[in-house]
């Protein structure tokens, strides 16, 4: 918990959520706080920087369910809110939080689920190696397990044939399901956290690869 009063900001001595807890601490500010104001928890943990958008609660108070992405690494959190109220900004002054450690260990901010990082990696080897038609009228596709090109059922666009984006990557070897292949597309997109060349890698699937197969998704 946090109080606030004036425009400063302290830790109270209430029990902190720990490293990788999910869902299951509410942060709460207390105090005479302003209204009229939209308001943010700016955090910073080592060399890693964090926003967290703050709800208005009862009796006037903010209040933030924490997730294990904010609370990917232990140690201390230097915390600090900001507030906004059209052109104007206001900030408090930096208090310290502690979140104790969890057996799992620190971790990048946030950490990729291991199926969701497989699935990039299979998108990844697709993107590096697009489709390629076939003399015999049909496309030769990147197979994932032998890591080479091999002939498909797919037949070429003039056939007026057209097969989703899944489709074509479950036969080059994808063994995710649609749902968690569409997923992995979607989240390349705008991922705060993610470089940018993967970003990028979305739109060559849309474009070069997905495109050029008269696919959409």
């Amino acid at each position: 918990m946090i109080t606030f009063d004036n425009w400063i900001i302290t830790g109270t001595g209430t029990q902190p959520p720990r490293q990788h807890d999910n869902l299951t601490y509410t942060l709460t500010v207390t105090g005479r706080i302003p209204e009229g104001w939209s308001w943010e928890l700016l955090v910073q943990a080592g060399d890693k920087f964090n926003v967290i958008p703050l709800q208005s609660a009862e009796g006037g108070s903010l209040s933030a369910a924490l997730t294990r992405e904010m609370l990917a690494l232990s140690g201390i959190y230097r915390v600090q809110l900001r507030a906004t109220r059209e052109e104007q900004v206001r900030h408090t002054n930096v208090t310290q939080l502690f979140i104790p450690p969890s057996l799992s260990g620190d971790s990048q901010w946030p950490q990729l689920p291991t199926a969701f990082s497989q699935a990039l990696e299979q998108i990844q080897a697709l993107h590096l190696h697009p489709p390629i038609p076939g003399s015999d009228g049909f496309w030769m596709l990147w197979d994932l397990t032998t890591s080479t090109y091999l002939p498909s059922q797919l037949p070429l666009p003039d056939c007026g044939i057209e097969h989703s984006p899944y489709q074509i990557a479950v036969a080059g070897g994808y063994t995710g399901t649609e749902a968690e292949f569409n997923a992995a597309l979607v989240s390349l997109e705008g991922a705060p956290f993610l470089p940018l060349s993967i970003g990028a890698t979305k739109e060559y699937v849309d474009t070069a690869i997905f495109g050029a197969m008269r696919g959409s998704y």
